[in-house]
């Protein structure tokens, strides 16, 4: 059972009104500004608690992210019944009351950096995921687990604001790239409201991962691609390796309206299906949701990430004026294919990132750098 407390974003309950049908369970909803549960505002499927009802849900889990808390990974609670999992405000956490009537502190482990969370309901998709699953148990690499990190692809979104949830998520869980599929138009050249949403989604001023606009027409030569699938017949996600490095391209395509088509041999040599096995429907599916739990098996396999401390000083990204031309040998290997492209990196001075991927040589490249003010 999943419990809210004090969800400010009416979008938050309703996301995790999804994430709760998504893994099969159901949502409580605290709100801390009233004790009479029947004067709530809640969304469909979920249901008004109090804190003295949540008693008799036990062993209560909270998901914060306090540095004591026990990795969600995998985590079995000592205590027996089916408990709860409470997640918190999207600025204060959970309320004290609830802390202090926990059972168990529980979290998830993220990457060294300025973004240290999740999405609300991004979190409590991937803790309800992780919590008890006996198959969260494949070793993590722990030395050197940066240089195991796979390349990523998001295939397809439907919605300006589901990659820029995504693009958190995988920031958080320590990407510094990702190549984007957007034949929908959704995410490059939209209007600037469009925009504006998508990046605030993807907490911009703090995100620094660099975006490659990928087309549906691209061919790339990577020796494995995994295309990761919510539900079906295939193999379960956290029994596939996800560690193969800048050989290796994890494909999450959005299946809001089913399975996308595409040529999935253009890709790379060896093509695997895997599944994340969610028992909920198509009504319950969000793409951020199900992205953000194979980005969060990934990082568990990954183990501890050896990134670049946090940046200090004024937060927020500048930028500076920059043409740089790269050598083939210090392109990524995967991304071109094995072609002889240069590649040629421009930045404008506090200009919107725009992306081109080169479909011809020589080949340009826009890309957004960021830079600290000075």
């Amino acid at each position: 059972m999943l419990v809210g407390d004090g969800i400010e974003n009416p979008a938050n309950a309703l996301l995790l009104s999804a994430a709760a049908g998504l893994l099969g369970t159901t949502l409580l909803l605290r709100d801390r500004r009233t004790n009479t549960p029947e004067a709530a505002a809640l969304p469909p499927g979920a249901t008004a608690v109090t804190p003295a009802a949540l008693e008799a849900r036990r062993p209560l889990l909270v998901c914060e992210t306090d540095p004591e808390a026990v990795p969600v990974y995998g985590f079995r609670s000592p205590s027996a019944g089916t408990g709860a999992l409470i997640v918190g405000n999207e600025r204060r956490g959970v309320a004290h009351d609830l802390r202090a009537m926990a059972d168990h502190t529980v979290g998830i482990p993220l990457a060294p950096g300025r973004l240290s969370s999740l999405n609300v309901a991004a979190a409590a998709t991937v803790a309800l995921y992780h919590v008890g699953n006996p198959l969260s148990t494949r070793p993590p690499i722990r030395r050197r687990s940066d240089r195991h990190r796979p390349a990523l692809l998001l295939l397809a979104p439907m919605d300006h604001f589901e990659p820029g949830s995504t693009l958190r998520s995988a920031a958080a869980f320590g990407w510094s790239s990702a190549m984007v599929d957007d034949r929908h138009n959704l995410w490059f050249g939209v209007e600037r409201g469009v925009r504006a949403e998508g990046r605030a989604a993807a907490r911009r001023a703090r995100n620094a991962i660099r975006l490659i606009r990928s087309a549906e027409t691209d061919h790339h030569a990577f020796d494995e691609v995994v295309v990761v699938q919510a539900g079906g017949d295939a193999i379960p996600l956290q029994r596939t390796r996800l560690t193969g490095g800048d050989r290796q391209l994890v494909v999450l395509p959005d299946e809001t309206l089913g399975p996308p088509t595409t040529d999935w041999v253009r890709l790379g040599t060896r093509v695997t299906f895997a599944t994340l096995g969610l028992p909920g429907g198509s009504q319950h599916y969000r793409y951020r949701l199900a992205a953000s739990i194979a980005l969060s098996e990934i990082a568990r396999q990954l183990g501890t990430v050896a990134t670049q401390p946090a940046p200090t000083g004024k937060q927020g990204l500048g930028y500076r004026s920059q043409l740089e031309v790269t050598s083939p040998p210090a392109l990524r290997r995967g991304f071109l294919g094995g072609t002889r492209h240069v590649l040629t990196r421009l930045a404008s001075v506090r200009a919107p990132p725009q992306w081109v991927w080169p479909t011809a040589e020589p080949a340009e490249h826009l890309v957004h750098t960021p830079q600290r003010r000075r």
